[in-house]
C-alpha cells in the first residue's frame, strides 16, 4: 500500500495539535508551502523546491527532494535524507546539535548511499554516514577500521579536504 499523496485541501485540513500542524505518514509532493510549526511523521516524501516554515520538525527517514528550502529554527531527527541541493537557515537542529550548514556526498560506498557532513555552530563537524553517526575523527577512524586499504577508504577519505574547504568559504 502507497502513501497518501496529500492535495493542499487535504494538507490544509490537517489538524494542529499542540501547536504543531500535525501530518501523518505520507507523499506531500503536491504542497510546495508549508507553514511554521509542521510536525511530520516518519517516511514523508517532499517534492523539488519545497519550502518549510520555521519550527517545522521531521521524522526519522523524511525524503526531501532537490533544491528544498529549510528556513531558520528546523529541526531534523534521526536518519532523516537530503535530496541534491537543500538550503537551511540559522538554528538548524540536528541529532548532533545546532549546525549552520550541511554537505551531502551521494553514490558512495558498498550501497551508494549519501553522507552528510554537518558544521555545528562551534565548529566542530560531525558525520552520518549509513548506521555511523559522530563526530569527524570518529568517522575516519570507522572508515580506515572497516574498508582497511580498499578503494572506498580511499574515496571516503578523499572527501574531507573538499568538505573541510567548503566549511571554510563560509
Amino acid at each position: 500500500m502507497g502513501l497518501t499523496r496529500y492535495t493542499q485541501e487535504m494538507f490544509n485540513n490537517l489538524p494542529i495539535i499542540s501547536g504543531y500542524k500535525r501530518c501523518p505518514k505520507g507523499d506531500y509532493s503536491a504542497i510546495y508551502e508549508f507553514p511554521e510549526r509542521c510536525f511530520f511523521d516518519n517516511e514523508c516524501q517532499f517534492r523539488y523546491w519545497s519550502e518549510f516554515g520555521n519550527g517545522c520538525m521531521f521524522g526519522s527517514w523524511c525524503n526531501f527532494g532537490e533544491c528544498c528550502n529549510f528556513h531558520d529554527g528546523c529541526h531534523f531527527n534521526t536518519c532523516c535524507r537530503f535530496g541534491d541541493q537543500p538550503i537551511f537557515g540559522k538554528h538548524c537542529v540536528c541529532e548532533f546539535g545546532e549546525f549552520d550548514k550541511m554537505i551531502s556526498c551521494g553514490g558512495f560506498g558498498r550501497y551508494d548511499r549519501t553522507t552528510y557532513f554537518f558544521r555545528l555552530i562551534n565548529g566542530a563537524i560531525f558525520v552520518q554516514c549509513g548506521c555511523f553517526q559522530g563526530d569527524l575523527q570518529k568517522w575516519i577512524d570507522q572508515v580506515c577500521e572497516t574498508h582497511k586499504d580498499t578503494h572506498l577508504k580511499t574515496a571516503y577519505l578523499a572527501l574531507i579536504p573538499a568538505v573541510k574547504a567548503q566549511f571554510e568559504e563560509d
